[in-house]
């Protein structure tokens, strides 16, 4: 188990031990005396697998993995993308707080920040961002969080990350990217200079419709509170699940690499009908030609 509550990236090196990671169903593990049992209960030693909620190795597996793929200090997993998005908001945000949320996002997102946030005293702006002039007027005002995504689901609208990112990085404002339509390779968000990258590993990372999950990754410093909070809650990420989507990992980039050409393809095929198609890399209506990153 990892020093710290979460995975972080593992180190290069000669593979050793099982080539596929051993699905560990237990709730709880043995511990050699009862001074690791107090240690491991008060959060002073992770050397052992305690309980299933306070972390367990396949979870830790999968969390290495996004944070190897992102270039992330480590990466908290949750048991879905909304439940990665809420607990960001109740790790950052608390009564008084200032969250600005784009126009532009997943609408589970937006039902949270509409129906919950606000019951809990957060004030909600909507900009869109991918208007600068607009986010520089909202950042005018002092802000707590800044929440946005891309490419867009499911528009696939581009937003300038990097532009995004250092406007907020100014006004002392933390950024956290939806970027589940676009994983690594093909976008590094921490890279473009956001605080947090969030994704639903439902989508590309699992990529089989066969599992539930969200992740976020970033640095040490904001990734510690956010897995105390997962913690506390208890929206962990189940062992078969995370098996699972270790499982998807490994081709990731291979299917990636098939989506795209297709989604090309597709694009190409239905410009003659329609006028236009939504994708991203090419100059065509709704899809600015913003690199994703590389």
């Amino acid at each position: 188990m990892s020093e710290h509550p979460y995975g972080t990236p593992l180190p290069h090196g000669t593979p050793d031990g099982p080539l596929s990671q051993p699905l560990v169903r237990a709730t709880t593990g043995a511990l050699p005396s009862a001074e690791a049992l107090r240690a491991a209960g008060a959060g002073e030693s992770r050397a052992h697998f305690f309980y299933q909620r306070c972390g367990h190795p396949n979870e830790r597996a999968f969390e290495a993995q996004v944070a190897g793929r992102e270039g992330a200090d480590g990466a908290v997993a949750f048991s879905s993308g909304m439940a990665a998005v809420t607990a960001v908001c109740l790790t950052f945000l608390r009564a008084g707080s200032r969250l600005l949320m784009a126009d532009e996002i997943y609408g589970g997102s937006v039902a949270l920040a509409a129906q919950d946030l606000p019951r809990f005293g957060v004030r909600v702006d909507r900009i869109s961002c991918l208007d600068l002039a607009a986010l520089d007027a909202a950042l005018a005002e002092p802000a707590d969080l800044l929440l946005f995504e891309t490419p867009v689901n499911p528009t696939l609208r581009i937003v300038d990350v990097r532009a995004v990112a250092e406007r907020c990085r100014r006004a002392g404002v933390r950024t956290v990217l939806d970027g589940t339509f676009a994983p690594p390779p093909v976008q590094r968000a921490l890279a473009l200079g956001v605080d947090l990258v969030l994704h639903s590993a439902t989508k590309y990372f699992g990529g089989h419709s066969d599992v539930l999950a969200g992740v976020v990754a970033g640095a040490h410093a904001v990734m510690r509170p956010l897995a105390a909070l997962r913690q506390r809650t208890g929206a962990v990420l189940a062992p078969d699940a995370a098996w699972l989507l270790c499982r998807s990992m490994a081709t990731l980039p291979l299917r990636l690499a098939a989506q795209q050409a297709t989604a090309l393809a597709v694009a190409r095929a239905c410009r003659p009908r329609s006028g236009a198609a939504g994708w991203p890399r090419s100059p065509i209506r709704d899809c600015p030609s913003i690199p994703t990153g590389n």
